[in-house]
């Protein structure tokens, strides 16, 4: 991405290219059941929302608004089979004591991942997906009119990223030992969405420091997403269990899926730690030019 560019030219570059990647993902979402490609939309409709929110001058108010608000319910729609397919996929390391309960369990969930692929499918294929999409092409695949459009997209894509830095610093350092597991997903979604920035708007800033500061994300967000990953399978699980009527094992598998979370929460400390560190704030005013 040239530096010569400005806010308006370079957001919406980056915002044509991820309506062009969420639209062939959207249709070959349908097309397929494969949980990669899922994995791959909803990275893309994230990506696409932390741009637009970064746009907030420099994208036209009026449309910026309307297609964040739908990318959200659009990413909301996703999040069930997402979590349903990486339960699924670990599924069989799970044990309990009554293997037909297990069965039980496992088949109530497989008919649960079906209805949800349905209902995304159907939103994917619904007339308000094509008007975000048709919104989205037209409205911000072209340089917006916010007072910021016309300033260097270099310095603008600093600023942006450090203000999501400052919004993961204070979620992060107000955790400790107490805090429910909302914190830790709070945390979570910023740090995703700071990664999103340094992803599509990095190219703006000193590319090894961005690097670098992505792979100590990368570390962090491991952490998070397996904890935040079994906050969802043991919801999901005892739902499963009680609709089964697997009481029994849904409290033993209840109780493995507690352990990883357990686990995940213990290596938080050292994740948090290095990204606080006196490095990433280093790498961080590299990248934002601060």
């Amino acid at each position: 991405m040239a530096s010569t560019l400005t806010a308006g030219e370079a957001f919406a570059d980056v915002l044509a290219g991820l309506h062009d990647t969420v639209a062939d993902l959207a249709e070959r979402v349908c097309r397929s059941g494969d949980p990669e490609l899922l994995h791959d939309l909803r990275v893309a409709v994230r990506q696409a929302r932390a741009v637009v929110r970064a746009g907030r001058r420099v994208l036209t108010p009026e449309a910026r608004d309307r297609c964040r608000a739908e990318l959200g319910r659009l990413a909301d729609r996703t999040s069930l089979l997402r979590d349903l397919d990486v339960l699924l996929a670990g599924f069989d390391d799970l044990e309990t004591e009554d293997a037909a309960a297990l069965a039980a369990v496992r088949a109530r969930l497989v008919r649960r991942r079906a209805s949800a692929r349905g209902a995304l499918v159907r939103t994917l294929r619904s007339e308000r997906f094509a008007a975000l999409m048709a919104g989205w092409r037209r409205d911000l695949a072209v340089p917006g009119g916010g007072p910021d459009a016309v300033r260097s997209a270099r310095r603008v894509a600093g600023r942006r990223i450090a203000t999501a830095w400052k919004r993961v610093a204070r979620a992060g350092r107000a955790i400790d030992d107490a805090s429910p597991a909302e914190h830790f997903h709070t945390l979570r979604k910023r740090a995703k969405e700071l990664r999103y920035l340094l992803d599509r708007l990095g190219g703006l800033t000193d590319p090894e420091a961005r690097d670098a500061l992505i792979e100590m994300l990368k570390r962090l967000q491991d952490v998070l997403g397996a904890h935040q990953d079994a906050v969802a399978q043991r919801a999901l699980v005892r739902e499963a269990a009680d609709h089964a009527g697997a009481a029994a094992a849904g409290t033993e598998l209840d109780r493995a899926l507690a352990q990883r979370q357990a686990a995940a929460r213990a290596g938080f400390a050292d994740a948090w730690a290095e990204l606080d560190g006196s490095r990433s704030r280093r790498l961080v005013a590299e990248v934002t030019g601060d």
